[in-house]
């Protein structure tokens, strides 16, 4: 069976493992934006906090949407990438409670736009056979 047919059939263990990975990533967001225990409030480390929070909160998204039965390089590869390019965002420009204004928010717009045009282009130069990864 080609990767191509496999990714019609039923595959219900990937609603589990999509389910699974994001309450890991949500409970890491979490626990990396809110204020916890022990942690002191308006610490240095809030923009390194935030940047790896998104990391994990976007590239998790771009992951699931990229990722297809027999081609998980690619939800790898579009997860990591969008992820980082929003992380990056915030590890540039800080965090929106203490460095922006009230009419920055279009970094996170752009940085969205530009993941939600990532995904889709890693998946059509896959199909296309500009990418293949060697097996």
């Amino acid at each position: 069976m080609d990767w191509k047919d496999a990714d019609t059939q039923p595959w219900p263990l990937r609603a589990w493992a999509l389910a699974l990975l994001g309450a890991v990533a949500g409970l890491g967001v979490y626990l990396l934006v809110d204020d916890v225990p022990g942690r002191a409030s308006g610490s240095d480390d809030s923009r390194l906090r935030y940047a790896v929070a998104t990391l994990l909160g976007v590239g998790s998204l771009a992951f699931a949407h990229g990722w297809t039965r027999g081609q998980s390089w690619r939800g790898f590869v579009s997860g990591g990438a969008g992820g980082l390019i929003v992380a990056l965002v915030f590890l540039w420009n800080g965090t929106p409670e203490h460095d922006w204004s009230g009419g920055e928010s279009w970094r996170i717009v752009a940085a969205m736009l530009c993941v939600f045009i990532l995904v889709p282009l890693v998946q059509a130069f896959e199909e296309n056979g500009v990418i293949t990864p060697s097996h």
